[in-house]
């Protein structure tokens, strides 16, 4: 699995192994511990990924808020998309996770994927997952590829507001201009209610909820959409 995280993850890394990676080509950092400790808690081989330019993190926050397509051209988006290809040459199945700017990142490469001539490998192995991302494509951006991209959003949280969302008064699975599963609304009418241009403390609150429990459950949950659609493609793969 890659998980991308988001704003202030650059702090996460020391300053020795800052240096090192920095000598390297590839425009993120690998953050080793926080890698490890996903990996332990999953059971699931991750590498935990983060821009190098925090700069560009924000720029690409705020682009979101006034709602602009971020991430545009950016050496991250094609420096993970590039790291995918040789996982899947290995002939390894890959979960791209994004959480935050992260589920933007994630957005932008599913798009990319889209775009490829034969996305077929893609449709085999490739399956993102994005929770509270502040960047959702519109399925039109992803009609080859949107039965394998699975957006989750807790009902309230900030990113709804960069996205133009309007959560539901319940819990539910929103098949509309992009596929949403929505969660906790029943807990949330209070941040819905609320409105300021860059969120309320509630609001950033939800945005934080997203937990290694609540992965789990994306991942292996047995009503899961990403553990139904892995059955359908190992039923497919089956197939003479």
């Amino acid at each position: 699995m890659l998980f991308i995280v988001g704003l202030g993850c650059q702090f996460e890394i020391n300053t020795r192994n800052r240096q090192f990676q920095n000598k390297l080509t590839s425009p993120y950092y690998i953050l080793h511990g926080p890698s490890a400790a996903v990996s332990n808690a999953l059971k699931l081989k991750t590498q935990v990924l983060c821009s190098k330019k925090m700069s560009g993190t924000l720029k690409n926050i705020a682009k979101t808020f006034c709602h602009i397509t971020p991430s545009k051209n950016d050496s991250f988006v094609q420096g993970v998309f590039t790291r995918i290809k040789e996982l899947l040459q290995e002939g390894k199945r890959v979960f791209l996770v994004g959480h935050s700017y992260g589920g933007s990142v994630a957005s932008r490469v599913a798009e990319l994927v889209n775009r490829e001539p034969d996305i077929s490998l893609y449709n085999k192995k490739l399956f993102v997952i994005t929770l509270g991302s502040i960047y959702i494509p519109k399925k039109e951006r992803l009609n080859r590829f949107h039965q394998n991209v699975f957006h989750n959003m807790i009902c309230g949280d900030v990113a709804t507001k960069c996205n133009k969302l309007k959560s539901p008064d319940w819990d539910s699975d929103d098949e509309g201009d992009a596929y949403i599963r929505w969660d906790v609304c029943y807990s949330s009418q209070l941040a819905l209610k609320e409105s300021r241009m860059f969120g309320t403390k509630l609001q950033w609150q939800l945005h934080n909820r997203y937990d290694i429990n609540y992965i789990r459950d994306v991942l292996t949950g047995y009503d899961s959409h990403l553990v139904k659609r892995l059955r359908e493609v190992d039923r497919e793969s089956s197939l003479p």
